[in-house]
C-alpha cells in the first residue's frame, strides 16, 4: 500500500483536493418531479429524508 501511494502520489493528491462527485441534483429533480405526481393523484404530504449517502 505504501509503495503504491509512493507511486502515485500526483494522482492521489490531485484526486484529494478536487471536489467529491455528486449526483444529488440530478436525483433530487427526479424526486420532486415523483412527489408532485404523487401529491397530485392521492392528495397525500409526502416527507423525503436522505438516510446516508451512497456507495457508489
Amino acid at each position: 500500500m505504501a509503495d503504491a501511494m509512493v507511486r502515485n502520489d500526483g494522482m492521489l493528491n490531485t484526486w484529494v483536493n478536487s471536489p467529491p462527485q455528486t449526483n444529488e441534483v440530478r436525483r433530487t429533480a427526479v424526486l420532486i418531479a415523483v412527489q408532485h405526481l404523487l401529491a397530485d393523484r392521492f392528495g397525500l404530504a409526502m416527507r423525503l429524508s436522505e438516510l446516508g449517502s451512497s456507495g457508489g
